[in-house]
């Protein structure tokens, strides 16, 4: 009989050591997965406190009387922040409103003399012709596109007056309009063009002389406009515009997570009201 019990004793070794296996693959299986949560959560919330520690130094910049910069710094938190306050004046271009879309039916202003008028000394180029070139629009279709107005508000700043320009890539008619707009056409790019990085599928050109502020209203749809400027006296030309706002970009840092953000901001708007019979809605 001894074998017997021998065999029986080995077969219960054998299923206590597969439940021992089991019970600590699932208890292995508990943890980690338990350490994963842990570790997800801890970043979720350091991620949570580094983005406010970029608010926090944009608030701070924003706060700053002037001042162009703001740090904090802690055993856990910090952030830097600092201010660019010559956006808009690259010769190679810049992106309207920081780089964000301008949304249909909205303006967005380029300044074409220092904000506020009158803030600083007379600029003995301001009876030069000012020739800004707009970009816009992607290789999804012309009609996929949006339209563009310009609203120019030319000088004297005394008693100044408006001019108006339109450009449409789709100049046929749109999904529900009875009739072509009438608008100009837009110059195509090729293969495309860029500013700061960003590529546009068309282009339009408005030449102005005392020019003050140009509204640029995308119709149809929303867009991202880029922008380049020169200002021309005969056979004498030069890449120029004043500052067009200022750009904030604050990082903050937790432990490992990092967050940045970068914020525009412009020069407040001429009321919509100074606009008003020179603007133009679309029907939709």
């Amino acid at each position: 009989m001894k074998p017997i019990e021998n065999k029986q004793g080995g077969q219960a070794l054998l299923i206590l050591v597969l439940v021992l296996v089991v019970a600590l693959s699932v208890a292995l299986s508990l943890v980690s997965r338990s350490i994963t949560n842990l570790r997800t959560t801890t970043e979720e919330k350091e991620s949570q406190q580094a983005l406010s520690a970029a608010e926090a130094g944009v608030e701070q910049v924003l706060a700053g009387n002037g001042a162009k910069n703001g740090s904090f710094s802690s055993n856990t938190i910090n952030f830097t922040a600092s201010q660019n306050t010559t956006y808009g004046t690259e010769a190679n271009g810049f992106l309207l409103k920081g780089g964000n879309l301008v949304e249909k039916d909205n303006g967005a202003d380029v300044w074409l003399v220092p904000y506020p008028i009158g803030s600083g000394p007379a600029d003995p180029h301001s009876s030069w012709t000012q020739t800004v070139t707009f970009y816009w629009g992607d290789n999804s279709g012309a009609c996929n596109n949006a339209a563009i107005e310009v609203v120019g508000v030319l000088g004297p700043a005394g008693s100044p007056q408006t001019t108006r320009y339109t450009f449409d890539p789709c100049r046929s008619a749109r999904s529900g309009a009875t009739a072509a707009n009438n608008f100009d056409a837009p110059s195509t790019c090729s293969p495309n063009c860029t500013i700061n990085n960003k590529s546009f599928s068309y282009n339009a050109s408005v030449s102005v002389s005392q020019g003050l502020l140009l509204r640029v209203v995308p119709l149809y749809a929303n867009a991202f406009i880029g922008i380049k400027a020169i200002r021309c006296n005969g056979g004498t030309c030069e890449a120029f515009l004043p500052p067009q706002g200022t750009i904030i970009t604050s990082t903050g840092t937790v432990g490992a997570s990092k967050r940045k953000l970068i914020v525009f901001q412009g020069f407040p708007q001429l009321p919509i009201e100074f606009f008003a019979h020179s603007l133009f809605s679309p029907k939709n």
